[in-house]
This record gives C-alpha cells, sequence and structure tokens, in this order.
C-alpha cells in the first residue's frame, strides 16, 4: 500500500502564545508556519529542507522570467506567420523575416537553457 504524496490539511489545537513562538521561529527563515511545523514534526534536517524551499523559490522566479518574457515577445506569433506563409505557398524570404527567424531561435535557445538550468544540470 502506498501513501499518497498530496498534501491535504491537518487541524491541531495550540493557544495564541504557541502559535505566536512558532511563527517568530519560522519568520527569521523566510518559510511560513505550516512548512516549519512540517519541517520539525518530521524531524527533518532544518537547514537542508530550506535549501530546497529556496531552491525552488529562484526555479519558481526563473520561470516567472521565462512566462514574462514570453508574454512580452511577439515571437510565437511570428513564427505563426511564417508558418502560415510557408502552408500558403506566400512565404518571401527578406532581411526581416531572417531577423524575425533568428530573434526566435535566440529566445528559444535562452529558454532551453533557463529550464536546463532549473534541472540543475549545465546547458
Amino acid at each position: 500500500m502506498t501513501l499518497d504524496t498530496q498534501r491535504k490539511p491537518y487541524s491541531i489545537l495550540m493557544s495564541e502564545a504557541e502559535r505566536h513562538h512558532i511563527a517568530q521561529q519560522a519568520a527569521p527563515l523566510g518559510i511560513s508556519v505550516p512548512e516549519f511545523i512540517r519541517i520539525t514534526a518530521l524531524n527533518k534536517d532544518l537547514e537542508k529542507a530550506l535549501l530546497k524551499i529556496k531552491k525552488q523559490q529562484v526555479d519558481n522566479k526563473e520561470a516567472a522570467q521565462i512566462l514574462a518574457a514570453l508574454g512580452r515577445s511577439h515571437i510565437p506569433s511570428n513564427l505563426n506567420q511564417i508558418a502560415k506563409s510557408i502552408h500558403t505557398g506566400s512565404f518571401i524570404f527578406s532581411p526581416d523575416i531572417e531577423k524575425q527567424i533568428t530573434d526566435s531561435y535566440d529566445f528559444i535557445v535562452w529558454i532551453r537553457d533557463a529550464l536546463i538550468r532549473q534541472q540543475g544540470l549545465k546547458p
């Protein structure tokens, strides 16, 4: 029998003083009270757990940067227009099209490298 790894709520009763004490310990570490309770209750190595949390935060930040850059760029639209013109037979290769393709390539390589770095590998 395997245990479900999905997190589910679990309520505990504690005084306001206990709650404040836990919050005071969690705050300087930059983690939430539930995360602090989970780490300490499961006798996990606090330093290792904090490093893992910090890495996830960095990964999330880099993923947000990728999505923001993708949202700001016209690359998906430009590639779609180029593909459409190729399929309809109206494609004309020009310096502007070459620049769009080169920019798209550079952007895709940047996304690829960022995603590889997120996995802890070297691009």
